[in-house]
């Protein structure tokens, strides 16, 4: 999967993230140039490609290989739907995907975006009896959560909810304790 040198322990992960060594090389999520690389993978778990992010004030941040359909896929599908829980956790980016898991909630994956495509939605409801839309604490994010819950609401699942992140805040801005809290259903 990989042909070039990819740095597991790059500094912006484990010290502006504080993204463990053990999460980054479980995710295969690393460094190169001035690049964080995130690999995607499909349903089944086979290498599709990498989605680079600029580490310094370039737009975008995120640069989309040629061809690629984020559409198709859902960051970290493959390790969630093998953690088998009864529910799934589904944020916006990779990093609020990562910190989650490595916070201690394995079934969590990333719609890679604030929108989220029928093949998605089509992939959630295959291994998940509930869903927690967990978007960024951003009007986008809020409006694209109450989208995606009633959208999923007419999928048979046995519980669709959303629970807001505080204000101006995204999943991996926040302590566990913080996220324990927002993932308190009532």
């Amino acid at each position: 999967m990989y042909d070039f040198p990819i740095q597991f322990d790059h500094p912006y992960l484990l010290h502006q993230r504080h993204i463990t060594y053990d999460v980054t090389t479980h995710f295969g999520v690393g460094g190169y140039n001035n690049h964080i690389l995130f690999p995607v993978h499909d349903p089944h778990g086979t290498f599709v490609d990498y989605i680079p992010r600029v580490l310094d004030h370039t737009e975008p941040k995120y640069c989309l290989p040629t061809g690629f359909a984020k559409t198709q896929y859902l960051f970290n599908y493959h390790r969630a739907k093998e953690a088998r829980r009864q529910a799934v956790i589904v944020v916006e980016g990779f990093f609020g995907c990562i910190w989650l898991h490595q916070l201690g909630y394995p079934s969590v994956v990333a719609l890679m975006g604030s929108t989220m495509s029928e093949k998605q939605e089509h992939l959630l409801t295959r291994w998940w009896e509930y869903v927690i839309f967990m978007m960024d604490g951003d009007a986008p994010g809020r409006r694209a959560q109450k989208d995606f819950v009633e959208r999923m609401n007419k999928r048979g699942l046995k519980g669709v909810f959303g629970v807001n992140v505080p204000d101006g805040t995204q999943p991996d801005h926040l302590s566990l304790a913080q996220i324990q809290t927002v993932l308190q259903l009532g």
